[in-house]
């Protein structure tokens, strides 16, 4: 090139690599004291990144798990992918041990799990999330659900979910699930709660907002919805369109959505819808302050959609790049 001038480096997106770094970024810029980091399900995927997984040796975590591990989740979420191998793999998947505990927590809490599975002991219903904010401690509920479509989809073996459309109970039965387990955290004085939702369909979590009490967020997945602001920046691919908005807001008694939370009846507490796709593309960031254990405020500008790329000054962390990249 010419004296003097520069080239611009690649455009890079996604990537575990980046991934690891956004979520720093966003966690040090972060005005919420109680930082929550989940996934909502798809935690793999088949492809040659997972045959290097397969090929690990009995007791190592697998990449993605890996990833997940060094990232710092709190709680994961169980989609369909998980069971495209079986349930043995999802199970070395959260617990390469064999000892019977997982890596981190996961959560669904209507799949069906037989007493003698491996997974028994692996996935539950919901977790607690304890942490100390301001010398204070502080408990967030995480209820986990699962697409009911799991058998036509994917390879369970004899897992079962409720609510799978094909049979009984149906959508009132999956939901009735969610809200025991719901219940249960309440019961415990738990006002905060979280539910990790894969249902395929981002109408089925809009569904689930008019059917639920006390639920605060729901992360939805499954259904790669971009939700986003307009003045939330989207990465530079052909066809990369926002569907609006970041959050969708909906009155927890009635189900309606509404605009804003101003636009809720006095006494009234929202749901809140949040997604975006995947491939580690986006880390969706939702910023809320509660008030006697509802949502009272969403921050600006903190909420939305936060693309992964090196545009915005992210390079990769070089513990994923060692430990996860570079080996597969």
């Amino acid at each position: 090139s010419a004296a003097g001038s520069t080239t611009s480096p690649a455009f890079q997106y996604s990537g575990v690599g980046l991934f690891a770094s956004l979520i720093d970024q966003q966690r040090n810029a972060s005005n919420s004291d109680f930082d929550l980091l989940v996934t909502a399900g798809d935690n793999y995927l088949a492809g040659p990144q997972f045959e290097a997984s397969l090929r690990q040796p009995t007791g190592q975590l697998f990449y993605d798990a890996l990833a997940l591990d060094l990232f710092n989740i709190d709680v994961g979420g169980i989609g369909n992918h998980e069971f495209d191998f079986g349930p043995d793999v999802l199970a070395r998947f959260i617990d390469p041990d064999g000892d019977g505990t997982g890596f981190r927590p996961f959560v669904s809490s209507n799949l069906v799990i037989p007493n003698d599975s491996p997974l028994k002991t692996l996935i539950q219903p919901s977790t607690v999330v304890t942490k100390t904010v301001n010398g204070v401690e502080e408990k967030v509920g995480v209820v986990g659900v699962t697409t009911p479509l799991l058998r036509s989809i994917s390879s369970p073996g004899n897992i079962g979910t409720i609510g799978d459309r094909t049979g009984t109970p149906g959508f009132d039965g999956l939901a009735s699930a969610v809200q025991a387990e719901v219940d249960k955290l309440t019961q415990q004085g738990i006002d905060k709660v979280v539910l990790v939702s894969h249902l395929q369909d981002i109408n089925e979590e809009k569904a689930l907002a008019g059917k639920l009490r006390n639920v605060d967020i729901i992360v939805a997945a499954g259904s790669d919805t971009r939700l986003a602001n307009p003045d939330d920046p989207l990465l530079p691919l052909t066809g990369e369109t926002a569907v609006p908005s970041y959050p969708l807001i909906y009155n927890s008694q009635t189900g309606n959505q509404v605009q804003s939370l101003a636009d809720l009846p006095t006494g009234v507490a929202p749901t809140v819808i949040v997604s975006t796709d995947g491939e580690y593309k986006y880390l969706g960031n939702l910023q809320v302050e509660f008030n006697n254990g509802a949502i009272s405020s969403i921050l600006e500008p903190g909420s939305g959609p936060k693309r992964n790329t090196n545009l915005d000054g992210l390079t990769e962390r070089s513990d994923l790049v060692s430990q996860v990249q570079n080996p597969v």
